[in-house]
């Protein structure tokens, strides 16, 4: 009898370690489409910053960064409206950047793959003649692959190499103002060779891509690259990319409170409406892109549908987080796109 029972704990701890023990899974929902869009702030020196460990149940620790040196945005677009959208009719998944040259980037996305067929911007292009598998679904910890690529330049230039994709961590991600569970760490490493004008340019670089199913793009990527052109001594560095348009969900708690949280903006002014079946008392505050604290106040969340003003007039029009915690206890964030 009492050995009965020891067995019987022994498979309940097993199986309780398997249900704590589930990764995440990623689908196309990662990916940015039409209407999506992700605000990207750069850091371009992040060799001082630790990128934590491989493995289950992980704690990834980027809640304080320093200031960034740019940002831009990546917008999903209608591939038609791409400057290189004819080249590619096939692609479905165009991205539009802010950034320099202002690229246009083309993908083809399905339920089981996310690929990258080519696109650049002012300063040139690159087609994939070979394409290049950026993610395949379902992708999960402990998955892996490996693509070869080629592609070639309209500036007479030759780009070959691999890359190897493997979801290597998952847990909790930490990063200024927010935190996100459930997230798969996906490592790219890729090795490949840029040829303009016969002098070769071999870049090795290895990415920490941090992923939430449902969220566009990745949450943070984390890089280190070594960049060796012709017979030159290797370059080696860091750079960090924090996608602060990224917004913790929390409908599922506000849904089981019966509460309704969100911001409308009329006659140049901003207001927050919330509602609650229960009376509570908490912190609000307000965030920046950079995901520096700009303002906390006592908000009052009462049963009836309630407004308050938010600080309209002291902001600069932009985009802005908006957090707080419900009566459970449970963050509630909203992106406040100011003066839009």
């Amino acid at each position: 009898m009492k050995l009965k029972s020891i067995s019987l704990l022994a498979l309940l701890f097993i199986f309780t370690s398997k249900i704590q023990a589930q990764a995440p899974i990623l689908d196309s929902t990662v990916c940015i489409t039409t209407g999506d869009l992700a605000q990207i702030n750069v850091l371009n020196n992040a060799l001082s910053i630790a990128p934590g460990n491989a493995g289950p149940a992980q704690t990834y620790d980027y809640s304080v960064l320093p200031s960034f040196n740019s940002s831009y945005q990546i917008l999903g677009v209608d591939n038609l409206t791409s400057p290189f959208g004819t080249i590619y009719p096939t692609a479905n998944a165009t991205l539009s950047w802010s950034s320099f040259g202002t690229p246009n980037y083309h993908f083809l996305l399905s339920d089981t793959s996310y690929i990258y067929l080519g696109g650049g911007g002012s300063f040139g292009d690159y087609q994939y003649l070979d394409t290049y598998k950026q993610l395949k679904f379902p992708f999960t910890y402990n998955d892996a692959f490996t693509d070869t690529f080629i592609a070639v330049s309209n500036t007479g230039g030759y780009r070959a190499g691999s890359a190897s994709v493997s979801g290597d961590g998952y847990g909790t991600l930490l990063v200024p103002g927010q935190t996100f569970n459930d997230v798969l760490r996906v490592k790219r490493v890729s090795d490949y060779y840029d040829t303009l004008n016969n002098n070769p340019r071999h870049s090795v670089e290895t990415y920490y891509e941090y992923y939430k199913p449902g969220i566009p793009h990745y949450i943070l990527l984390h890089g280190f690259y070594t960049i060796t052109t012709g017979s030159s001594n290797p370059v080696s560095g860091s750079q960090l990319f924090f996608n602060s348009s990224a917004l913790v969900t929390a409908s599922k708690s506000n849904k089981s409170l019966g509460s309704s949280y969100f911001i409308s903006q009329a006659n140049e002014q901003s207001f927050l409406h919330t509602q609650s079946n229960v009376a509570f008392t908490t912190m609000l505050h307000i965030y920046n892109i950079q995901g520096q604290l700009i303002m906390q106040e006592p908000l009052t969340v009462s049963k009836e549908m309630s407004s308050k003003t938010l600080p309209t007039t002291a902001l600069a029009d932009g985009m802005y987080l908006v957090q707080f915690k419900n009566a459970a206890g449970n963050l509630v964030s909203l992106k406040w796109c100011k003066g839009e």
